[in-house]
C-alpha cells in the first residue's frame, strides 16, 4: 500500500506513461476514490495526499515539481506559478490555513506537519483564531451563506476617517421566492436555481423555516 510521509511518497507505484500532453488520471477499486496526477514527464514527483470533507474521500495527487509547476487544488490541474503553503504549526491538532487557496486547510500532526487536507464549504475560509470555516470578507462584494441558499453577506467597508476604514460583515435575505446563486453573486428566482428550491422546500417540511404559502 501507499501512504504519505513528509510530503514524500513511501512505497507508491509509479504510474504507466501518458501521452505526452496528457495528464493520467487513475481511481483505485478500493472504497476511497484516490487520483493520482503527474504534472510533468521529464521531472521526478512528489505525492501529496488530501481529503475532501465534501466527498470524504482521499486524493493521492502525483505532481511534477518542474520549475514553475504546481498543482491547482481548485482546477485539479497543473498550471504555472509557486506552489503554496500552510502555515507553520505549533501544535498537535490545530487547523493552519494556506497561503494561495484560502478554502483549504490542514490539520497539524504530533510531529508538527500539516498532513490531512480539508476543504471549508463553498467560499468560507479557516479562522485561525476560532479554528471554525466561516465567511471571511478580503475585499467589498457578496458572499453565499453556506448555510441557507436564501441568504447572503455583503462585504463593505466602514470609513472612520480619511485614514482609517474596516470591512464588516452583514448577512441580507434574498427577496421572496429567489435564492443567491454564488456562481452569479446575486438573487435569482427559484425556477432558476433548482438546488436551492429543493433545499427550502427540504426545510419547510421538516419544519425548519415557516411555510408561508
Amino acid at each position: 500500500s501507499s501512504h504519505c510521509y513528509r510530503w514524500a511518497c513511501a512505497n507508491a507505484v509509479k504510474p504507466e506513461e501518458p501521452a505526452s500532453g496528457q495528464i493520467l488520471v487513475r481511481r483505485s477499486i478500493a472504497t476511497r476514490r484516490r487520483r493520482c496526477i503527474r504534472c510533468s514527464l521529464q521531472c521526478s514527483a512528489i505525492v501529496r495526499r488530501l481529503q475532501h470533507s465534501t466527498h470524504m474521500s482521499s486524493h493521492r495527487i502525483w505532481m511534477g515539481d518542474s520549475p514553475g509547476q504546481h498543482y491547482n487544488a481548485d482546477t485539479e490541474l497543473c498550471e504555472t506559478g509557486q506552489c503554496s503553503e500552510f502555515t507553520p504549526c505549533t501544535e498537535k491538532g490545530q487547523k493552519v490555513d494556506n497561503d494561495i487557496y484560502k478554502s483549504y486547510y490542514a490539520y497539524c500532526n504530533a510531529t508538527g506537519e500539516p498532513t490531512y487536507i480539508q476543504k471549508c464549504p463553498g467560499t468560507y475560509q479557516l479562522n485561525v483564531t476560532s479554528q471554525s470555516c466561516e465567511p471571511i470578507c478580503q475585499e467589498e462584494g457578496v458572499l453565499q451563506d453556506v448555510q441557507d441558499c436564501t441568504k447572503y453577506y455583503k462585504c463593505q467597508y466602514i470609513y472612520i476617517d480619511d485614514e482609517t476604514k474596516f470591512l464588516i460583515r452583514e448577512l441580507l435575505d434574498c427577496p421572496a421566492n429567489t435564492g443567491f446563486d454564488p456562481n452569479n453573486y446575486i438573487c435569482v428566482s427559484l425556477t432558476e436555481y433548482p438546488d436551492c428550491k429543493t433545499e427550502l422546500e427540504e426545510k419547510k417540511r421538516t419544519g425548519l423555516v415557516k411555510d408561508e404559502t
